[in-house]
């Protein structure tokens, strides 16, 4: 399977346009250090809810999906606002610069562990891009609290373009209310 062979699988089956929507409606709600490893999950998990069933969220350390329709080829997904494109000029950004993975403090390898996934898929507000692991591996550095890339935007390929991830007139949804009602019925539950 090739790099292209998977960018275009994603393309065709994640709806990135609703994507795009869900992350305006979140806003900043969960930007703050207590809520931002909710934002991740809830961001994985939409890419699987908005896959066709195409895409098994399986949150494993280096893996976050299975592509079922590719024979389980693994996923890795990272997001940053504004990493892809310009915010003012919609311009592709040269290079993505991507925390691949994070040790607190206590990285012991030198590069990308064995299990990490086959493919990254980085995602922004307004772009997505798909790079194949060697790329990964070649433009990676490690340091004390994980490893780190910057990844020229030439060697991935677009998934999704700024025109795609366009949520136009969507409105933020206020998440935090819904989050602290789930928690009183969940603790409620609790006798």
């Amino acid at each position: 399977m090739t790099t292209q062979q998977v960018a275009d699988f994603l393309r065709t089956n994640v709806d990135w346009h609703r994507f795009s929507k869900l992350v305006k409606a979140l806003g900043h709600q969960l930007n703050t250090e207590q809520l931002r490893f909710l934002k991740a999950r809830i961001l994985e998990k939409s890419v699987e809810q908005y896959s066709n069933k195409t895409l098994k969220y399986v949150a494993q350390d280096g893996v976050d999906f299975l592509i079922t329709g590719l024979n389980n080829i693994r996923l890795e997904m990272k997001y940053t606002e504004g990493a892809i494109y310009t915010s003012k000029k919609n311009e592709l950004r040269k290079n993505c610069s991507i925390k691949l993975t994070n040790s607190m403090g206590t990285n012991t390898h030198a590069q990308l562990p064995a299990h990490y996934a086959d493919y990254l898929m980085f995602v922004s507000n307004r772009g997505a891009i798909l790079f194949d692991k060697p790329t990964l591996q070649a433009h990676s550095t490690s340091g004390g609290d994980g490893i780190h890339a910057t990844l020229p935007t030439e060697l991935g390929i677009i998934i999704a373009d700024h025109t795609v991830m366009d949520p136009k007139d969507q409105q933020e949804v206020d998440f935090i209310r819904q989050l602290d009602k789930s928690v009183e019925v969940y603790s409620s539950k609790i006798l």
